[in-house]
């Protein structure tokens, strides 16, 4: 099977209106709210398999700290970014290839209060900020995380139902 290239993955992804219809639905679900918690958001912001009750086993798994830097890849919408800085006290960045998600992200982020904690970015992690790929970087296809032991930890999502992997970095 041949990896997608990210644009490719971006636009097959991108809706143009996410944002609006996600506002829609929260006013929906919760009239007259300005501000909303993360657990006002499960219904909207956690499309991976297994939904929130997997975002929960995994930070339960993980026995997070606070103040433990996390990066989130493939992080969609932010939901368990958020998770995980609010109920663990993470510190976590999220990366995503897709731009819409990434806005949706922040705004959402900054509904629920916790922008101080979580932030997003558009990126592909196969690729570092000088533009030339990593070498032998893919695509996981199992969820991942792995720890260096100097407070940070990173999460990568696959596709699979798996069990979620801890691993450590040196």
């Amino acid at each position: 099977m041949t990896a997608q290239q990210p644009s490719a993955v971006a636009s097959h992804y991108r809706q143009g209106d996410l944002r609006r219809k996600i506002d829609e639905a929260l006013d929906r679900l919760h009239p007259g709210h300005t501000t909303l918690t993360t657990d006002e958001l499960h219904g909207v912001d956690e499309f991976h398999t297994g939904g929130h009750p997997a975002t929960r086993e995994l930070a339960e798994h993980l026995e997070l700290s606070p103040g433990l830097r996390v990066l989130d890849v493939g992080s969609g919408l932010g939901g368990p970014a958020r998770h995980l800085a609010q109920y663990a006290g993470a510190d976590v960045t999220g990366v995503d290839l897709t731009g819409e998600y990434v806005d949706v992200a922040r705004w959402l982020t900054d509904r629920v209060g916790l922008a101080d904690r979580v932030r997003f970015q558009q990126g592909d992690i196969r690729t570092p900020a000088s533009g030339a790929p990593v070498s032998g970087a893919s695509a996981s296809c199992r969820p991942s995380v792995s720890t260096n032991g100097s407070g940070s930890a990173a999460i990568v999502r696959g596709y699979s139902k798996t069990a979620w992997e801890k691993s450590t970095v040196a």
